[in-house]
């Protein structure tokens, strides 16, 4: 039940757009990262449904999930005390960052 109601949200086409390399919903990658998955290795059922549901949160930018802001939802967590990399995505914006000079 539980599988069912998030599969059915995220088909409410949620993009992520700290992604620019996917501009295609959600439900495009989990099935896409569930399937590599599941290829690579065939006998993880739990690594399967790992990568099915790694972005279950993401449902919180709908309105009937909290309609949160896409920067307090998705995107990528970085480590402090440590120079930004500039292959990260949006590098530009990481100037901004009071730790960006530390």
């Amino acid at each position: 039940m539980l599988l069912e109601t998030h599969l059915g949200i995220m088909k409410q086409m949620v993009v992520d757009d700290s992604d620019p390399d996917f501009d295609e919903p959600q439900i495009q990658h989990l099935l896409q990262s569930a399937e590599g998955i599941r290829k690579d290795y065939p006998n993880e059922d739990w690594l399967h449904l790992t990568a099915l549901i790694h972005d279950h949160g993401k449902i919180l930018v709908l309105p009937k999930s909290g309609e949160l802001l896409q920067w307090a939802v998705v995107g990528d967590t970085f480590p402090v005390g440590c120079a930004f990399d500039e292959s990260n995505v949006r590098h530009k914006y990481f100037k901004k960052n009071p730790d960006f000079n530390n």
